[in-house]
């Protein structure tokens, strides 16, 4: 087992000056979707989820996607119903 370097204060390694501090760390942008319909894969695919995991997410808003007018055997879903993924995923 190899110990750790020993630094002096003057000796220790400085972050770089150009680098940002953790609060300012810029997050990644969510993907900017038309409003359209879109089969169920093509939104998971541009969310970058399986299958699954999107139908997770549409259980989430089974309410709110039924009152839409979505049943789970829709292969694709209408412009109001992608509004609604879009503003709450």
């Amino acid at each position: 087992m190899s110990a750790l370097p020993q630094y002096q204060a003057s000796e220790a390694p400085q972050a770089s000056e150009n680098r940002l501090p953790f609060t300012e760390m810029p997050f990644p942008e969510e993907p900017q979707i038309p409003i359209r319909a879109y089969f169920k894969y093509e939104l998971a695919e541009i969310y970058g989820v399986s299958m699954p995991t999107f139908i997770k997410w549409l259980n989430m808003h089974l309410p709110d996607l039924e009152a839409l007018g979505y049943h789970k055997r829709m292969q694709k879903l209408t412009p109001r119903m992608v509004k609604v993924l879009v503003e709450r995923v």
